[in-house]
């Protein structure tokens, strides 16, 4: 992979980071309350992406950021899985069916094993 589309997708990964814009997936999440699949998979394909990179060819100059960010969001996701199935909470995600415990699993140990890529 070239620099040129690791900084694309670094840049498309701090938008996420940041949440700021209505079609990133955490502010649909967070503030609309709804999971949309397709954009977790895309983010967590570009973070694998990225990580190895990373891996292959050294940190750049937004390793720190980014993999703090990943990490913050990670984390800010299973809280909202929690604050969803807390019943004295008002966050609910909107699109949440019970066959997706499952799948949300899956995204927990894909999570986990891209934490790990980040320390190296």
């Amino acid at each position: 992979m070239s620099l040129k589309n690791i900084d694309n997708l670094e840049k498309i990964l701090l938008q996420e980071i940041e949440a700021k814009g209505e079609n990133t997936f955490m502010y649909k999440l967070h503030y609309e309350g709804i999971l949309e699949y397709e954009k977790l998979d895309s983010l967590l394909d570009n973070c694998n992406k990225v990580f190895d990179f990373y891996y292959s060819n050294g940190k750049t100059s937004n390793y720190i950021e980014i993999a703090r960010g990943i990490v913050l969001m990670f984390e800010h996701f299973l809280f909202l899985l929690y604050c969803d199935k807390d019943k004295k909470d008002v966050y609910k995600i909107k699109n949440y069916k019970k066959n997706d415990k499952d799948k949300l699993l899956d995204y927990y140990f894909i999570m986990r094993e891209l934490t790990d890529k980040i320390i190296f």
